[in-house]
């Protein structure tokens, strides 16, 4: 059967998905783009929070990194709009806690998580492991309440997102670690100055 003699609802159909496609590689380029360019820290997990809020139509976008045995959350998209976030979870702890022990991603919603939650929401949380599997973040993503649930295939692209992200946050935590270490050489030199 050629392009020209399917039937009209499967032909658009079919660009419909050749868009969304198109539409979800540009993102995905973009996102390789912003890692590519190393920025800090915190400008990479904002700018990737955009994105991935955008790619997945979400209500809320956290990317927190390991601090201490907890993942800390500083900043994150909400409603399209970056705010201070604030949040830490240690292991067990919430939804982000959950994924630090398992280090599996977690497709479902947040009622399943925490019970008492006021109003029920989709969530997705993935582990952002590097090469040997070790714990650098998690990405937890938050659905408008009563909208669809995440996908096995938003779930997937998240994960190749925290794949892609990877070397790029561990060399942001490095620079971030080494700008420490040289202001506590720096501050030790000056006290035996004194």
């Amino acid at each position: 059967m050629t392009e020209q003699s399917k039937p009209p609802d499967q032909s658009g159909r079919l660009k419909q998905d050749n868009l969304r496609l198109s539409h979800d590689l540009a993102q995905l380029q973009t996102i390789a783009r912003i890692i590519v360019d190393e920025p800090g820290q915190a400008d990479l997990l904002i700018r990737l929070s955009e994105h991935i809020a955008r790619l997945l139509k979400t209500k809320r976008v956290m990317i927190g990194t390991l601090v201490d045995d907890a993942i800390v959350f500083e900043q994150m998209i909400e409603d399209g709009r970056p705010q201070a976030a604030n949040r830490q979870f240690r292991p067990g702890e919430g939804l982000a806690g959950r994924v630090m022990i398992n280090k599996q991603p977690y497709l479902g919603s947040n009622t399943s998580v925490d019970p008492a939650a006021g109003e029920r929401y989709a969530v997705l949380a993935v582990p952002i492991l590097n090469h040997q599997r070790h714990l650098l973040g998690v990405i937890e993503c938050h659905k408008p309440p009563y909208s669809l649930p995440f996908t096995q295939k938003d779930a997937a692209l998240v994960q190749t997102i925290a794949l892609q992200m990877t070397p790029g946050l561990e060399r942001a935590l490095l620079f971030g670690q080494m700008e420490r270490w040289a202001g506590s050489f720096e501050n030790l030199l000056t006290f035996n100055a004194n």
